[in-house]
This record gives C-alpha cells, structure tokens and sequence, in this order.
C-alpha cells in the first residue's frame, strides 16, 4: 500500500485519494461502532475534531489483509490523531491531554483488533472492494 500526505499533514493511502464519494460513504462512520454505541465513542479529542482520522483508519483498516496491516492501519490512525491535535493545539498542557486521550483511542482500537479478525461492519465494508 503506497500513502501519501494531504494538506493537514494527515497520512492516507493512495486508494482512498482516488475512491469515489460513493465508495468512501460505504465505508466511513467516523468515530467508533455504528449504532447506539456511537454515542459511546465523540468524534473530537477535548474539542479538536479527529473525524477524518477515523474515517481514514476505517478506510485502511478494511484494506488490511492481515494482523500486521491492522497494525499498520492502527499506527497510522495514532499518527493522525496526534497531527490533528498538533494543528489545532497550542497550548502545551491541552496539547498533552489531548495527545493523552489519543494513546486512548489507539489503546482501544488495538484490543478490538486483537480479539476480533472480522467484524459484521467491516465484512460490510469489505463487499464493497
């Protein structure tokens, strides 16, 4: 997988650079689980707005064919996160709880990975590709 840079900094693969509206809809959700546990799971980090991360770590992790691209996937949604919150941050004790409740998500999404190959959702995703 070959990825690439946008105009926040943010990395992403070239697949999702060139994939349709209509493709990205299919696989976005922002920020956690579809359903009721979406209200579990803010889109934002103390007030910065992580949603792109996480429809771009929703993209790689249904490109991912393996534990090690998952972790790869997870990796660069960590990366993200924390260009996002360096952006938008300049206060430095912010910048910390901020960077804090990142290393929170990516915790959070590496158990899940761990105890799950597949989900409903992302076999759903999947069809699509």
């Amino acid at each position: 997988m070959h990825y690439f840079s946008d105009r926040e900094n943010l990395v992403s693969p070239g697949s999702l650079l060139e994939a349709t509206e209509d493709e990205r809809s299919k696989v976005f959700n922002k920020c956690g689980p579809e359903g009721i546990a979406s209200y579990l799971v803010p889109n934002s980090l103390l007030g910065v707005d992580i949603s792109t991360s996480c429809n771009i770590h929703d993209w790689t992790y249904v490109e991912a064919k393996n534990q090690l691209e998952h972790k790869v996937s997870d990796e660069i949604f960590l990366e993200n996160m924390k260009q996002q919150v360096r952006n938008k941050t300049s206060d430095p004790i912010l910048k910390t709880l901020r960077f804090g409740m990142a290393y929170l998500y990516f915790s959070a999404v590496r158990i899940y990975n761990f105890f799950t190959k597949y989900t409903p959702q992302s076999s759903d995703k999947n069809d699509f590709k």
